[in-house]
């Protein structure tokens, strides 16, 4: 028996043919919302950034991008507003300046305009961070901060961070001088806490919590 509510296609088409259901191709007709061309999360310095492709949108409300520990538990990270419709391919990018210790996980998820989402795609990035292997003084600091490794490994870099991931102000050292304590001037950074990233040689990070007070 042929049930009634087979009676045409998407097109308005009769399904039954001489007593055969046709499905047709008219069946499986339709745009995918987003066709994603790729989606990477690169390490820079102490950073990670998160960047991905387009081919085509269409209905495209946002993209979500959520970062974490393990690739089965995530929380939210970034939203980006996607083009709602394109034919051309468009690129987009996020950055993690206070990145998890060890491993991070970052999944894109891309969300239409009647609210139906799509996961795109998961990638990771390490961070061997080293832990407490510098010292940091004076802590709170007023007008200026001393940095001096405890360790054979170089300071490249000082990095200060927003606790909302805003980078602040960004120092380089000449590696002659890293074993040396370096100075990150303060002067104008305002009152609050921030978060202190020590880049060193080997792709190593270690970061710790800076009290700035005026």
């Amino acid at each position: 028996l042929i049930p009634s509510t087979f009676t045409t296609d998407l097109t308005g088409s009769p399904r039954i043919t001489y007593g055969t259901i046709d499905l047709g191709a008219y069946e499986f007709q339709g745009t995918l919302p987003v066709t994603l061309q790729s989606f990477y999360a690169t390490k820079k310095g102490s950073t990670a950034v998160i960047t991905w492709k387009t081919e085509s949108e269409q209905n495209n409300q946002k993209f979500v991008v959520e970062r974490g520990s393990s690739a089965t538990n995530f929380t939210f990270f970034k939203e980006v507003a996607g083009a709602g419709n394109s034919s051309t391919p468009l690129s987009y990018s996020v950055t993690d300046y206070t990145p998890l210790a060890g491993v991070n996980y970052y999944r894109l998820t891309q969300y239409d305009k009647d609210g139906t989402s799509k996961v795109l795609g998961t990638d990771a990035v390490n961070f061997d961070l080293t832990t407490e292997k510098t010292t940091v003084y004076p802590n709170p600091a007023r007008a200026y901060v001393n940095v001096k490794s405890n360790s054979s490994e170089n300071i490249l870099s000082l990095n200060l961070i927003s606790l909302t991931g805003k980078n602040i102000l960004t120092n380089n050292y000449a590696q002659s001088a890293t074993h040396e304590a370096v100075k990150l001037e303060l002067a104008n950074i305002p009152t609050g806490t921030y978060i202190l990233w020590i880049n060193k040689g080997k792709s190593n990070a270690e970061k710790q919590t800076l009290l700035v007070v005026k």
